[in-house]
């Protein structure tokens, strides 16, 4: 019904191009939007308040419903018209009338939001993409009930089908399944807050403004009885596009240790097409499975690194027991102040750099030194630095 009203009116917008925007139009489509939404299922109420509808954008307020902030504010300017202004063509105020004058209010009383359908049909299209043939594949019954299962159970339908057929569900599938139906119940929750309905009006809007900037630029090339026209007829020059800088696209790639969660990176390598970049890391762990080691030629003995027997010594490696890992195992610092110092930019080699220029005084120098904020860089904490110190110092008296 709706989209019949829409239609309705863009055909008189032929006949009234400037006073009958599109703004125009959006904002009558909203007007009854609301007076629908306040009176479904009250055949004589819609038809009483169809009128109003129209009414309302020429500044007559008098039988308007609820919907209408007018009455609360008379002096009120409208949101929706342009400029704000009530509209004053009397012939277009006679052309509305008629159009939602033949409006059905027994059908309009009993409409219904089509956002449950399309909620299933997006949990279907997720199990059975339109891109595939499932149509004549003996899965599609089960992904049609899983889609079914998820929209009456939640994501937890998974864990609750093991369970009937006496399988373990799984932690993972249940701490997975939970973090997602917190999240639809999130979505609920926001989809109903006017800050989030005025933002997707806005997208929509922008959506809207973006089509129609393109089809200025593209000149005639969809529209009804296209193929009918002459070429003469149609304008097909194009307006050029906004420039925009060119964008770079760059592949990257790791090497692991292995294929469980814990596994280290033992190689980075990346590339934009014109100029690439490798390096090669120490494990956290020096166990490269001998899978992986077959893959990538990458041994790592604790020591030396090697690719395909040939051994390697990239910039910046530090062996595992020289990293600030390691300080957090043997408890000299926290995984807070590791934290720091990472993002500080600083590794373990430069704390041991300068505890041997400087000591404990170097320590205390490099990690209290104040950035451009005039925070301090890490911490100036004593304790913290006095660990550091006698870890090193220790170190030191091994050898």
């Amino acid at each position: 019904m709706k989209k019949n009203l829409s239609n309705k009116l863009y055909k008189l917008k032929t006949k009234y191009p400037k006073e009958l925007s599109v703004k125009t139009i959006n904002a009558l489509l909203k007007s009854f939007s609301y007076m629908i939404a306040q009176n479904t299922g009250n055949i004589y109420a819609i038809k009483e308040n169809l009128e109003s509808v129209v009414l309302h954008q020429f500044g007559e307020h008098d039988d308007c419903g609820n919907w209408c902030s007018f009455k609360g504010n008379p002096t009120g300017k409208h949101k929706n018209l342009p400029w704000g202004l009530d509209l004053s063509n009397n012939s277009l105020k006679n052309d509305l009338m008629s159009i939602f004058k033949t409006l059905d209010a027994e059908k309009l009383s009993k409409l219904g939001s089509s956002n449950v359908n399309e909620s299933f049909n997006n949990i279907l299209r997720s199990k059975a993409p339109k891109d595939k043939h499932y149509s004549e594949s003996s899965s599609l019954a089960h992904r049609l009930s899983a889609a079914v299962c998820q929209k009456n159970e939640g994501y937890d339908y998974v864990a609750k089908v093991h369970q009937n057929l006496g399988l373990s569900p799984g932690n993972s599938t249940v701490s997975r399944a939970n973090i997602m139906n917190k999240e639809v119940k999130r979505k609920k929750i926001m989809c109903k807050e006017k800050k989030y309905k005025r933002r997707r009006i806005l997208l929509k809007v922008e959506r809207l403004e973006e089509t129609k900037t393109c089809e200025v630029r593209e000149g005639d090339t969809y529209a009804t009885d296209i193929m009918e026209k002459s070429a003469a007829d149609l304008c097909t020059e194009e307006i050029p596009a906004v420039e925009r800088k060119p964008q770079t696209c760059i592949c990257f790639d790791l090497e692991t240790t292995g294929l469980s969660r814990h596994s280290s990176i033992v190689q980075i390598a990346a590339s934009n097409g014109s100029s690439s970049f490798s390096r090669y890391i120490t494990p956290l762990s020096c166990n490269i499975s001998s899978e992986a080691s077959k893959v990538t030629g990458i041994t790592f003995d604790g020591k030396t690194m090697c690719n395909q027997g040939k051994e390697l010594s990239p910039k910046g490696v530090v062996p595992t027991k020289h990293s600030l890992s390691s300080l957090v195992s043997k408890t000299v610092i926290s995984k807070h102040i590791c934290g720091k110092i990472q993002k500080a930019g600083l590794g373990y080699m430069h704390l041991l750099l300068a505890f041997k220029r400087g000591g404990f005084d170097g320590l205390q120098l490099l990690l209290g030194e104040k950035n451009e904020d005039a925070k301090v860089r890490v911490t100036r904490c004593m304790k913290v630095i006095e660990n550091i110190a006698a870890h090193f110092r220790a170190e030191f008296q091994e050898e």
